[in-house]
């Protein structure tokens, strides 16, 4: 935790991003609802490892020490078919990421990297990185899975449409602005 109390998430790529709850929610949802669990529990769980962060004083967690919280948690409570799904589900993510390349104008194909297309999408848009990185989370869902190798310039061409999607280009930001003078 820093001064404000947040609890922070190291990434696999050494950024950290404050705990994000809605996330480690989805997370135990993602086990709970296949094995007959409520949503509830899910939000109850997520709210006993975040009070057990804070109580233990630890300021940073890493992304695998997180996950592995969320499966123990699960067992814990005798939900062990959805521990079991999130894990498989989280080694299926692994193995997908694992299988999915990017190929450059050059020719040269290169390993999937989130932490690549989180950077390119903030430095290109000028987006903060929490908000690069959620896009890039939804477009690497997109992929995995669905496709082995596709061209960076069809990336970055999903990337673009993603952003206008949400209104996030500068031409979306300026066609909301109000129109006419201000009164004095």
């Amino acid at each position: 935790m820093n001064g404000s109390g947040t609890i922070h998430v190291l990434k696999r790529d050494n950024s950290t991003e404050p705990l994000a709850p809605a996330k480690l929610r989805l997370c135990l949802w993602r086990g709970l609802s296949g094995s007959g669990g409520r949503f509830e529990q899910a939000q109850w769980l997520t709210d006993a490892i975040a009070a057990h962060l804070r109580r233990a004083g630890q300021p940073t967690i890493s992304s695998g020490a997180l996950f592995e919280m969320a499966v123990n948690a699960l067992r814990a409570t005798g939900h062990r078919s959805a521990a079991a799904a999130v894990e498989a589900h989280h080694q299926w993510r692994q193995r997908a990421r694992r299988s999915l390349a990017v190929r450059n104008e050059l020719g040269l194909a290169t390993a999937w990297d989130r932490g690549w297309l989180t950077d390119t999408l903030a430095d290109r848009w000028a987006l903060s990185r929490p908000t690069a990185r959620a896009l890039s989370g939804i477009l690497e869902d997109d992929l995995l899975g669905s496709i082995d190798e596709l061209p960076e310039r069809a990336l970055l061409d999903r990337a673009d449409e993603l952003i206008e999607q949400f209104g996030l280009a500068p031409w979306c930001l300026l066609a909301s602005a109000p129109t006419g003078r201000l009164q004095a």
